[in-house]
């Protein structure tokens, strides 16, 4: 799994971004997201759920359909 933190906006890093070509099949999922989810407050304790726990999720739910996937994803954050 790629993972390359950079800002969008303006911040401290100034370096070019790169470009990544990616080869993909038929039936391959690709998640891109951004921090929203993992600094997101919610669930029963209303804690941030973090990128560890948020990529666990992941790899839990990719074989479900996309509805349910959607679902799993919405339910962690609304109790």
């Amino acid at each position: 799994m790629l993972v390359h933190k950079m800002p969008v906006g303006h911040g401290e890093r100034l370096e070019q971004f790169i470009l990544f070509t990616l080869d993909h099949h038929i039936g391959d999922l690709i998640y891109l997201y951004t921090d929203g989810f993992a600094d997101q407050f919610g669930g029963p304790n209303g804690k941030k759920l973090m990128y560890k726990p948020f990529k666990k999720m992941l790899l839990n739910i990719w074989k479900h359909p996309m509805p349910k996937q959607k679902e799993e994803l919405l339910t962690k954050f609304y109790f």
